[in-house]
């Protein structure tokens, strides 16, 4: 019963993160880290969550949200430094 909360949790959490790429602009006001915490939560609750197909599944969509924040974050700080 406590894997199924973690795996609805890491749903949660994923489409949080989601939602956050889609308006980053309310979100990302508050904090640049909102979406690292999300996202990080979201991998931890996968990996705690049911076996099986679903586990995989969301720690690989966590994972690949969490990899384009952290892209997006590089890009915006170190990329449009230099013109």
């Amino acid at each position: 019963m406590q894997r199924k909360i973690f795996t609805y949790l890491s749903i949660i959490f994923l489409f949080l993160t989601f939602l956050i790429g889609l308006a980053p602009q309310y979100i990302l006001g508050i904090g640049i880290t909102i979406p690292f915490i999300l996202g990080i939560s979201g991998l931890i609750f996968a990996i705690l969550g049911i076996k099986g197909p679903t586990r995989m599944i969301l720690v690989v969509l966590n994972s690949f949200i969490l990899v384009v924040f952290i892209v997006i974050y590089l890009m915006a700080f170190y990329g449009f430094n230099k013109p």
